[in-house]
Parts: structure tokens; sequence; C-alpha cells
């Protein structure tokens, strides 16, 4: 086999190899965007749950206001 076939040989695996590649990185980069979006959605319900614990209750009094200048 001369040179030139097996340049062209060479050249017809990496194009396989990279549509391989590829193939690999879309499946990825959704599973990525699949991770992302569950941590969203599970910082989001944090964030609810924070908010909700801090509203003060019906009946529930309120801390008195802190100024740290008097504590020093």
């Amino acid at each position: 086999m001369n040179d030139y076939k097996m340049m062209n040989q060479r050249v017809d695996q990496l194009r396989e190899q990279l549509t391989i590649y590829n193939h690999k990185k879309k499946i990825i980069d959704t599973l990525i965007k699949d991770v992302m979006d569950e941590l969203l959605d599970t910082r989001r319900q944090i964030t609810q749950e924070d908010l909700r614990r801090n509203l003060r209750l019906e009946g529930e009094s309120s801390p008195a206001p802190c100024d740290i200048d008097l504590l020093l």
C-alpha cells in the first residue's frame, strides 16, 4: 500500500473516531444539562423551604432588632 492510500485510510479512521467522540460529547452534554437542571431545582426548593421557615408564624413574636454598635 502506498503512502497516499495509507494517509487516506488514516483520514477515514480519524473521521470515524471524530463521529464517535461527537456522539459521546452530545450524551455527556445532555447528562450535564440534566444534572444542572436537577441541581437548580433542588436549590430552588431549599431556598423556598428556608424562606418558609424564616417567615414569622401567626402569634409568634419577632426577635428584637439589635444594634451592633450598642454591643461594643
